[in-house]
């Protein structure tokens, strides 16, 4: 005796598999793309640590020379 809802059942599963198939390729695409902003904010942060850095320095050199002014 054959299933009445055969057919039903494979079409179904056939539109699962596709879907899973494209839900996979876009989460490795935006995997890729998590990869090269974290990249990108990873240089942001050590541009930022660096003039964080030169600021601090330039500070102490006004303080230790007597040359630092109050803000504006």
């Amino acid at each position: 005796m054959e299933n009445p809802h055969e057919s039903i059942q494979s079409n179904i599963i056939s539109r699962i598999v596709t879907n899973m198939d494209r839900l996979n390729n876009n989460v490795l695409s935006m995997n890729q793309e998590l990869i090269k902003t974290n990249k990108n904010l990873n240089s942001l942060k050590n541009l930022g640590e660096l003039l964080e850095n030169y600021h601090n320095t330039v500070q102490y050199n006004l303080e230790v020379s007597g040359n630092k002014q109050k803000p504006l």
